[in-house]
């Protein structure tokens, strides 16, 4: 596989979770006033699929933070997202909204997506990436990582992408750890993911490295960690 590069091997060790932030400080503080969205019309945008996909996959509720940027970017999160669910939360730090809580997916939405993933009427992308249902897995033991060649995929042209790859760049990766991480589903390493919409489309994005994940053992990718260069 030559647009690949095979990198470091992680051996996994126990279950702790790392938590970001200072939920102690006196100025950290969660709120929900304000936050209320009448229910959707049926219909959702190509980023509310993007995002959404993976509560739409699996049967209990999926927590998600989005940083908030830029005042263009918060009315998108309001306007695109928020109606799709019963409880956001929005995080404050020193008086300034900081990141969106979103889980409590509503059941319409929900059955919305998962009529259209089945019947293929979403953006092209979801049905690449999400392949089966979301199905939590035993925590792989040993963690192999390859570097991707962009230069070495074909590249690819989707309508919406430049879009949704802008809403990306100006929320998961302007935050502190600036990386952004895709869960795929029924991903395993074999030269057939280089045709992957997916992967192509990440390739084509300017001043970013791609990894793939994998599990040293099954082969099943874990996941896809773009970062900055």
């Amino acid at each position: 596989m030559d647009w690949l590069k095979e990198e470091k091997l992680v051996v996994c060790q126990g279950n702790g979770i790392l938590a970001a932030g200072d939920s102690d400080a006196a100025d950290f503080f969660i709120y929900t006033q304000g936050l209320e969205s009448p229910s959707p019309d049926g219909e959702m945008s190509v980023l509310a699929q993007w995002l959404l996909a993976p509560h739409a996959l699996y049967s209990g509720d999926v927590h998600m933070q989005i940083p908030i940027g830029s005042l263009e970017t918060q009315a998108v999160l309001f306007e695109q997202l928020l109606p799709h669910f019963s409880r956001p939360k929005m995080v404050s730090i020193a008086n300034e909204d900081q990141e969106v809580i979103l889980n409590g997916i509503r059941p319409s939405s929900k059955q919305w997506l998962r009529d259209k993933l089945q019947s293929g009427e979403v953006y092209p992308l979801i049905t690449d990436l999400y392949r089966t249902d979301l199905i939590i897995h035993e925590p792989a033991k040993r963690l192999q990582y390859y570097s991707l060649y962009a230069e070495r995929l074909e590249t690819i042209q989707l309508e919406h992408w430049d879009e949704l790859w802008s809403f990306i760049a100006n929320t998961f990766m302007a935050r502190g750890d600036r990386r952004y991480i895709l869960c795929p589903t029924g991903w395993h390493l074999t030269d057939e993911l280089r045709h992957s919409p997916t992967l192509r489309a990440l390739a084509s994005v300017p001043a970013v490295e791609i990894q793939l994940v994998i599990d040293g053992d099954d082969g099943r990718v874990q996941y896809i960690d773009v970062v900055p260069v």
